[in-house]
């Protein structure tokens, strides 16, 4: 019964070697461990709340940049579709739709001076301008509305900005 006892013992020995040869191998190809920060101390209420204030007011920033930088974007196309120009306002009124008969008045009144010309209107205020145009220059439309006043036609100069809307009057 020795012999078993001994030859039991053995291989339970074999045993127990094969693992800690796998283990060490393990130990070897493992990553080093890691170590674990040291614990942050728990800030106060008053922290904590300044660190919120000062999260929300950088959100507000970064919302705020956003909206500037879109509406810079929105300008700079409004500007590309409507550049400044030079025009002359030949009549005016307040009601937009009305604005076509007063075009063909005029034609009717001035039809050499208009001829070739077609109209625009341009909110203002409380009105709507009539206005022929573009000019290339301020000084050609001005020119424009100088030979106009020695014929008797009264009409004045209008420069628009860049971006303002000016559209084709129907009529």
């Amino acid at each position: 019964m020795a012999d078993a006892l001994a030859e039991a013992r053995a291989r339970a020995a074999a045993r127990a070697q094969v693992p800690a040869a796998i283990r060490a191998r393990a130990d070897r190809l493992a990553p080093p461990p890691v170590q674990l920060a040291e614990a942050q101390p728990v800030p106060d209420r008053a922290t904590r709340q300044a660190d919120e204030r000062r999260a929300r007011a950088d959100a507000a920033a970064r919302k705020k940049a956003a909206e500037d930088a879109k509406e810079k974007a929105e300008q700079r196309a409004a500007e590309r579709r409507e550049p400044a120009r030079h025009w002359v306002q030949v009549a005016g009124g307040a009601n937009k739709a009305d604005l076509g008969r007063a075009w063909a008045g005029l034609k009717e009144k001035w039809p050499k001076q208009l001829a070739g010309r077609s109209p625009w209107t341009l909110h203002y205020r409380f009105t709507n301008r009539l206005l022929i145009g573009p000019f290339a220059t301020s000084n050609a439309a001005q020119d424009w509305v100088s030979e106009r006043r020695k014929e008797g036609f009264g009409t004045f100069r209008v420069e628009t900005n860049a971006g303002d809307p000016v559209e084709r009057v129907k009529g």
